[in-house]
């Protein structure tokens, strides 16, 4: 609770440096201060409620020290409309009409409140205290049609957000639908093919595609996703540091494979042309280049589909986490069904992993990066078998 009402007349003090309030503009400093010195002070400790919404008021409270916070609603539900500090004031609407109060005002630190009626102040100057108390009220309305202008446009913004991300994530699981579909198809036509990167290399380009059209048409664009083409050398380099633990990974686990005796050596370039019988050194560099190529169009599906479901999180108010990398990169796992089980298992746990270097950088260039780097180390260096 607060302490009781005391005032100048109360024993002897120190003259109070007060703030300038601007409902007392036009009086001279020694007529204010004067006013000042008669009004009721009144001390609130951090927390304490100055005035609650619905009570009745026929004061206007001035904040001489200290920094209250204006509330609308009870309890949990309470939220903060504004924050009043030395020289502001409150309860003008409900002192001028005797309406109750419409919020709450409670000390956020420990303040000190002077309350003003009408009578207190001089006849001669009862016309230009109306006037402030006007402009007050004019001035507060302007900022609280500004402010409720400002959170529908932000509303807007989260609403197309969230519609954007719908769509597109409509559209990306009727590319997966259509791919389970299809997938018997490209696992009978797998024996007759040089090489099944070509089937990867048709439904890639297919998801491709349809995030490329998404990134060029949403409002953030490239750059809001982390595609902008002027940083990708340094952006590159930090995705390759990123690799180097999971590389060692990679190559400490093919010892163990020939220590097990399921490999026999630890490096076999070899088998990335098993399925090429004749396949020369021209064949390994043409599938190399190829799968770098493809790796940066899955990071491109990758980070369209990452970016929109955080994006979407977000605009919805919603606690990402780990909601978005596990859901691209399950989408990046599912991609990979036909090469093998084991090797789709492969993909989602490095998928993780990737995902959480384009959450931490922001950045489909270094994603990128790290996902060639990685995947060029393990089919195309170390062979590992799937």
């Amino acid at each position: 609770m607060g302490l009781p009402d005391q005032t100048a007349a109360a024993g002897p003090r120190a003259k109070p440096a007060w703030p300038d309030f601007a409902v007392l503009e036009g009086m001279g400093p020694e007529e204010r201060a004067a006013l000042l010195a008669r009004l009721p002070r009144q001390e609130y400790a951090g927390g304490e409620t100055v005035l609650a919404e619905g009570s009745e008021n026929d004061r206007l409270l001035l904040v001489a020290a200290g920094e209250l916070v204006v509330l609308r609603g009870s309890g949990a539900g309470d939220f903060v409309l504004t924050r009043l500090g030395p020289g502001e004031c409150f309860g003008e609407m409900s002192a001028l009409t005797g309406a109750r109060t419409t919020a709450t005002l409670r000390a956020a630190r420990a303040a000190t409140v002077l309350r003003l009626r009408p009578e207190d102040v001089a006849p001669n100057r009862q016309a230009q205290v109306a006037l402030n108390v006007a402009k007050i009220v004019i001035r507060r309305l302007n900022g609280t049609l500004a402010n409720l202008q400002r959170k529908h446009e932000e509303a807007a913004a989260a609403m197309r957000t969230q519609l954007e991300a719908a769509v597109f994530v409509s559209k990306l699981l009727t590319g997966l639908a259509l791919y389970v579909l299809l997938l018997p198809l490209g696992l009978v036509l797998k024996p007759y093919l040089p090489t099944d990167s070509l089937i990867s290399f048709f439904f890639i380009a297919a998801f491709f595609g349809l995030a490329w059209v998404f990134v060029t048409r949403v409002g953030g664009g490239f750059a809001g996703y982390g595609m902008l083409p002027g940083s990708w050398r340094r952006e590159s380099g930090r995705g390759l540091l990123f690799a180097v633990p999971v590389l060692a990974l990679v190559l400490a686990g093919k010892l163990g494979l020939v220590r097990c005796g399921g490999a026999a050596a630890v490096f076999e370039p070899g088998r990335a042309l098993a399925t090429m019988p004749g396949a020369q050194a021209g064949h390994w560099l043409a599938l190399c280049a190829g799968y770098i190529a493809l790796s940066y169009a899955q990071e491109f599906i990758r980070c369209a589909t990452q970016g929109t479901l955080a994006a979407y999180f977000r605009a919805g108010g919603l606690h990402d986490g780990w909601k978005s990398i596990a859901v691209s990169s399950l989408v990046f796992a599912a991609m990979h069904v036909h090469l093998s089980p084991a090797f789709a298992a492969m993909a989602l746990a490095a998928g993780l992993f990737w995902g959480w270097v384009y959450q931490r950088e922001k950045s489909y260039w270094s994603v990128s990066a790290a996902h060639a780097a990685t995947g060029t180390w393990t089919v195309f260096i170390v062979g590992v078998p799937y």
